[in-house]
């Protein structure tokens, strides 16, 4: 086996643990604060949320991504980055200072100032680590990340439940987001083999801003219109609309972007380095899209069918407005990781100019999709975005028919046997449910074995199309041996 495909294998198993653990830790730590708190925390938290991620991504200046992508690296370029970084973090945290006011009157949340003035530090502490991820992304180092993330989760958590639980309200949530930042920084430097120094080099800086520009761009303007929605439910709407819809996009985006993000890890570096191999890259980009149709499809399916249950059972009955919006967004997140695979996989080609091409289309047609459905209300306009995100998916198909040359009638193949048994897994958990007078945990535990069974029986049914990575994984990893036999995924033929 090739020590690129090893690294690649190892990448995707590490980053699953890390994704996985961070997604779990922070999924059990606002399950604990959603049930102490009420919506409309929840829901100012989330209203500053979109500007502190703008800002974010605005200081890393899509340097890290240049870091990850390119060939060769110098201390210089490294230290380059990381000051660049800093500069333009504190410098964001300045404007969300000075912007407090605006940001308040916006949402008429005369709370908010005082909120932003203490959260836009957040901005600034998270470059602080930022040139670290993108050194351990490079290697595809993700039990170093691991190792690193996973103190301050917990602790960061443990702070925040507890000033939930004495009546801290909104500064719990606060308190909690500070402290992750400052501890995730922290054990980054502490694991990390580069050791941070201050220096910027025009030269290096000239090198890496133009791919690194375009991609931040692309990003930027992801992390603007993932958002949008919130500006504009807190704009017209209540706190506890907002926390509604965030609550709802929250439960969406976990199974499908931890999964994804894992993937994304390796996709973006693998296809860089798989750039001039056209059969490998090609092999590739099959095996990932299979194995996210297979992992996230189902995923989804499952989730907007039990999504009534399982809100009264993790946070009471205050939540339920949250599962009409979890069964649309989640048959959005589908087709969302098919435009991130195709998006990830091109970046990857070094074709970043087609990325916020696409990506301008697409932000033009989702503010016309807000226009035209912000009078008929907030499902309307969640609806309209699950047509914006078909219509792109198509787009991105097409493209990669170019710049990976893999067509769109071999895509469609690729996802059609998860699809059909994630409606399997739909349908027949949803009306299963319809007639089951039992509790709400009783009419979880058989929706989720119902589904469970659904799942695998796709899963060895298709089993061919990824035993070789499995009977791989496990040569790598024994101990994994047992447990990957026990699905029986791994028998002949």
């Amino acid at each position: 086996m090739s020590s690129l495909r090893k690294k690649a294998v190892s990448g995707v198993l590490w980053s699953a643990i890390l994704k996985f653990g961070q997604e779990g830790i922070s999924f059990v730590v606002k399950l604990a604060l959603a049930r102490v708190l009420m919506p409309e925390e929840f829901g100012l938290i989330a209203m500053i949320s979109v500007f502190i991620s703008i800002s974010g991504m605005i200081a890393q200046g899509g340097f890290g991504f240049s870091l990850v992508q390119s060939k060769e690296l110098s201390n210089t370029d490294i230290e380059t980055v990381f000051s660049i970084n800093l500069l333009i973090g504190l410098l964001m945290a300045g404007v969300l200072w000075v912007s407090a006011p605006w940001i308040s009157s916006f949402y008429g949340q005369e709370d908010l100032t005082q909120i932003m003035r203490v959260l836009c530090f957040v901005v600034f502490i998270r470059q602080l680590g930022s040139v670290h991820s993108a050194l351990f992304s490079r290697d595809m180092n993700y039990r170093q990340v691991a190792i690193a993330s996973f103190p301050g989760l917990i602790l960061s958590g443990i702070v925040g439940v507890w000033m939930a639980i004495e009546g801290f309200g909104v500064w719990a949530l606060v308190t909690q987001t500070i402290l992750s930042a400052i501890f995730s920084a922290a054990f980054k430097w502490y694991f990390s083999p580069w050791s941070p120094s201050l220096g910027i080099s025009v030269e290096s800086a000239k090198r890496l801003f133009p791919f690194g520009a375009r991609l931040m761009l692309h990003r930027f303007l992801n992390i603007l219109f993932q958002n949008v929605y919130i500006l504009v439910i807190g704009r017209y709407y209540s706190a506890a609309e907002v926390a509604f819809y965030q609550r709802a996009k929250g439960l969406q985006m976990l199974p499908m972007t931890s999964v994804f993000e894992i993937f994304n890890r390796v996709t973006f570096p693998l296809m860089s380095r798989l750039a001039d191999d056209r059969e490998r890259r090609k092999k590739a980009f099959y095996k990932m899209m299979n194995m996210l149709a297979w992992i996230v499809f189902p995923g989804m399916a499952l989730l907007a069918a039990i999504g009534e249950p399982l809100i009264i059972i993790l946070i009471k009955e205050k939540w339920l407005p949250v599962v009409p919006f979890l069964r649309v967004l989640c048959f959005m997140g589908m087709l969302m990781t098919l435009n991130m695979l195709n998006a990830s996989s091109i970046s990857g080609m070094g074709r970043a100019d087609l990325i916020l091409k696409v990506s301008f289309f697409n932000k033009a047609i989702t503010i016309l999709n807000i226009i035209l459905m912000l009078s008929h209300g907030i499902m309307a306009m969640i609806v309209g975005q699950v047509l914006v995100t078909g219509v792109t998916v198509l787009i991105y198909m097409v493209l990669n028919r170019r710049v990976l040359e893999v067509t769109i009638a071999s895509q469609f193949k690729v996802i059609l046997r998860p699809f059909l048994f994630s409606a399997l897994i739909a349908s027949s958990v949803f009306f299963g449910l319809q007639f089951m007078t039992v509790n709400a945990f009783i009419q979880l535990v058989c929706a989720l074995l119902l589904g469970g069974g659904i799942w695998w029986m796709g899963l060895y049914l298709s089993r061919a199309e990824f035993q070789e990575d499995l009977i791989m994984l496990t040569e790598q990893y024994p101990k994994l041996s047992k447990l990957v036999n026990l699905t029986g995924f791994t028998r002949p033929l």
